[in-house]
């Protein structure tokens, strides 16, 4: 999945430059640099995507009462943490979404917890592989995983 999403991002990134760059010789000096602007940024927003798909990765880790998640692209220097108390967030689920479009169903799955009333998604887009290597780590014992009922057994397949 990721080598066809990292295939996908650079086309797409070379059909950006090409037309930005035929778009903006069209036009006048101020017109053109608006139009360089608005490339860039979606050109950035691509590279991104492209750096994600090939050396991202989300590590959870459990350190006493705190659940903490971080998201990193390799050595880049790019990380994002979150730090959950495991005491002040109530009622960790594993919920099963469905995604999809046009009749086409993905079904994942998503980590859920409470938290002052309100319900807040800790982790989403998950496969049930990930959850189960979740439930056997860092989530042993903490998540109630009713999910695993008979009704979810090759829920991944798409219908």
């Amino acid at each position: 999945m990721r080598a066809s999403t990292a295939v996908l991002t650079v086309v797409g990134l070379i059909v950006w430059v090409r037309g930005g760059v035929s778009l903006a010789v069209s036009y006048e000096v101020v017109g053109a640099l608006a139009i360089v602007l608005a490339w860039l940024i979606g050109f950035v927003s691509l590279l991104f995507v492209l750096c994600w798909s090939i050396a991202g990765r989300t590590i959870v880790a459990r350190h006493g009462d705190r659940l903490t998640i971080r998201s990193a692209i390799a050595t880049f220097g790019i990380t994002k943490a979150k730090s959950i108390s495991l005491a002040e967030a109530g009622n960790l689920t594993v919920e099963q979404k469905v995604y999809g479009y046009k009749g086409k169903r993905i079904p994942r799955y998503a980590i859920t917890y409470e938290q002052s009333g309100t319900r807040k998604e800790l982790l989403g887009f998950l496969t049930r592989d990930h959850i189960e290597m979740l439930l056997n780590g860092p989530l042993r014992g903490i998540v109630d995983a009713q999910y695993l009922d008979a009704s979810a057994a090759g829920a991944d397949a798409p219908a």
